[in-house]
């Protein structure tokens, strides 16, 4: 993957417990020896990206989300959506989010996407150690 706000590329990691992968893996596959993966020239990318606003916004009020930034930085916030859910699944483990996730360092994995919230905070000192709250 490249991400044009680092100007770098980076392994996108999908789970094989993801029920989306295999569809990922086919489409992959279909498109293999095509210049670009989600469209056939710059032009039809470019319009691609253009929509993508109104289309996850869309989605979000179907789904019912509230926060605003969904509505701010409709494509971007799924970034932040994509840290938490690596975070939860390796129990916050930051060094390897950041890698998968492509952050160029841990600590801005931390800064901006990466603080867990108090749901994980009680649970984990419930679970580790007997603490009660």
């Amino acid at each position: 993957v490249y991400e044009s706000k680092t100007e770098r590329t980076w392994t996108k990691y999908i789970p094989s417990d993801n029920p989306h992968q295999q569809i990922f893996l086919d489409y992959v596959k279909k498109r293999e020896g095509c210049k670009y993966l989600f469209g056939d020239s710059q032009e039809e990318l470019n319009k691609t990206y253009k929509e993508l606003p109104k289309i996850f916004e869309e989605i979000y009020r179907e789904a019912g989300i509230k926060e605003e930034y969904f509505y701010i930085k409709q494509v971007h916030a799924l970034r932040h959506v994509g840290a938490h859910y690596w975070l939860n699944r390796t129990k916050y483990n930051h060094v390897i989010v950041s890698r998968i996730g492509g952050w160029k360092s841990v600590q801005t994995l931390i800064d901006c996407y990466g603080q867990p919230d108090e749901d994980y905070i009680i649970k984990f000192l419930t679970d580790n150690g007997g603490v009660n709250l």
